[in-house]
């Protein structure tokens, strides 16, 4: 019998930022995900929550404005409803908590721009 060589190969495949966003069941993340699905689509508004919330999860944002609009008076549904749409708004909207958005988006037209500029110069000059 030969002696034939195996092949091991071992893959990992991590999830990427924005995959646990997808799989969150918090009761928070779930009141907050289809919110900004309707406002900006699943794909980026799983990229916006796992840019804004790189840790994986709104629980400690939303507690926290919510304890502050209970102290403030309302009551702790409404609280819990009002803070869900205004964070919805603020990741949709590119304010608030969502302003981080901004910096990172226009860091991404930057380098856009200079791929196209650099694929542009390579084209003309092999032309």
């Amino acid at each position: 019998m030969a002696w034939r060589p195996e092949h091991v190969s071992s893959v990992a495949c991590l999830p990427g930022p924005a995959e646990p966003w997808a799989l969150s069941t918090s009761p928070q993340d779930v009141a907050l995900r289809p919110r900004l699905y309707q406002r900006a689509g699943p794909a980026e508004a799983r990229r916006r929550l796992a840019r804004v919330f790189a840790q994986g999860g709104a629980k400690g944002e939303i507690d926290r404005r919510k304890e502050d609009r209970q102290r403030g008076g309302e009551d702790e549904a409404r609280a819990q409803t009002s803070v869900v749409q205004d964070l919805a708004d603020e990741l949709a909207d590119g304010h608030g908590l969502g302003i981080v958005l901004r910096r990172f988006e226009h860091e991404q037209e930057e380098f856009q721009r200079a791929w196209m500029l650099i694929f542009i110069r390579g084209a003309s000059h092999g032309a």
